[in-house]
Parts: structure tokens; sequence; C-alpha cells
């Protein structure tokens, strides 16, 4: 048995899936939650709930660089006139908008982070979640589009693969 990979195959994987797409699902998760915690506090005011919405907040950064990381390994498989590369640059490019939108948040409110990471409850009842419920929405919906392209690049055109063993044929 020889190795045959694909040129998009990836040596980076477990248990037959490129690590990339074993590790998307968490940004994902930490993306919705951020946008979830900031909504329950825009209804109740809880500075715990504002807490929380923060903590994702900085999880979620951590989660997609993470990810990219990984998916930067994926995309060095994909040949340069490949269509693969245009839809794998699209989606790095919605990813990093992302991030970069996230990033915003934080700066944007960098006091009651600080507040949030010290547990300063009467200092987070002051806050107005309106824009980070904005930008955290628009990130979702980045996320949608972003997760399309990622699936048609695993789907269709088998970005990320692990190499398959094939039978040489031997005479």
């Amino acid at each position: 048995m020889l190795m045959s990979p694909s040129p998009m195959s990836t040596r980076h994987s477990l248990g037959g899936r490129s690590l990339h797409r074993w590790v998307v699902g968490f940004p994902v998760l930490f993306f919705t939650l951020t946008f979830a915690f900031f909504g329950v506090y825009a209804l109740e005011h809880d500075g715990g709930w504002l807490r929380a919405a923060f903590m994702t907040n900085i999880a979620a950064i951590l989660a997609a660089v993470g990810a990219g990381a990984l998916g930067l390994l994926d995309f060095r498989g994909i040949p340069a006139r490949h269509p693969a590369r245009t839809l794998a640059v699209a989606h790095a490019t919605l990813n990093s908008a992302s991030i970069a939108l996230l990033i915003g948040n934080l700066v944007m409110h960098e006091p009651f982070v600080a507040a949030a990471l010290r547990n300063q409850r009467d200092v987070l009842l002051r806050f107005e979640a309106s824009a980070s419920l904005t930008l955290t929405g628009i990130v979702l919906a980045i996320t949608v589009v972003s997760g399309a392209i990622g699936f048609r690049m695993a789907h269709h055109h088998r970005v990320g693969r692990v190499p398959v063993l094939t039978r040489s044929s031997a005479v």
C-alpha cells in the first residue's frame, strides 16, 4: 500500500479529518454565546451576563485565532491556481473581519471589560449593550457566510482531506 495524497490533502489530521475542521466549532460556539449573553444582558441588566459576554468574547477571539492558524495549514495544500484558493482567501478574510470586530468590541468598551474582569457589578450596570449586540450580530452573519464557503471547500473541492491509502498496481 502506498500513500497517494490528493493535491489538497493535509498531513495535520486527527481521525481522518484536518485539525482545522475539528476546532472550527469552538469559535462558532463562542461567537453565538457572546451574542446571546449580550442579548440577555440587554433584557435583564444583570452584570453577571455582561461578564459572561465579555469572557466569551475573549474566548471567541482566542478560539478563532487558533482555528485560523490550523486553517493556514490546509491553505498551504491548495494549488496556486485552483478555484478553492479564491474561496480560501474569502473564507480567511471574512473570519479575520470577525476577529477584528470582536477585538473592536473589547477595545470600544475597555472600561467595562476591566470592570467585568474585576467583577465590579455597579460599573457593569451602566453598560449599554446595543453596539455590542450589533457587532456580535454582524459577526454571526459573517460566520454563516464564511461557514458556507468553508463547507464548499471541504465537500466540493475536498480541501483538508487526509491522504488516502490506495493499492499500487504491481504487475
